[in-house]
């Protein structure tokens, strides 16, 4: 369970990440959204986060968010995965 103190830590990370007021609303929600549905602390997730740059940052975001979306809507995958040619011919339409 996520507490005031918990949303002012991750709000506070994403407004020295972001200027836009609106992107940084957005961000701290989807932590506790994810945090939410993954069972996980918020403040551990942002542990994981902290400290990463650009780069690292948007590639964690994406594997976070990844976890709880479906899988025809992946975040960050240019290539999708290889289907195994034996379990795919195994699914009924």
């Amino acid at each position: 369970m996520s507490n005031a103190h918990d949303h002012d830590l991750v709000h506070s990370f994403f407004n020295g990440v972001f200027s836009d007021k609106e992107v940084v609303e957005s961000f701290t929600s989807m932590i506790f959204r994810i945090a939410s549905d993954l069972n996980e602390s918020p403040t551990a997730i942002l542990k994981e986060i902290k400290g990463k740059d650009d780069i690292e940052l948007s590639y964690t975001l994406a594997v976070y968010m990844n976890q709880i979306r479906s899988p025809s809507a992946l975040l960050g995958v240019e290539v999708p995965p290889p289907v195994n040619f034996y379990a795919a011919r195994n699914v009924l339409p």
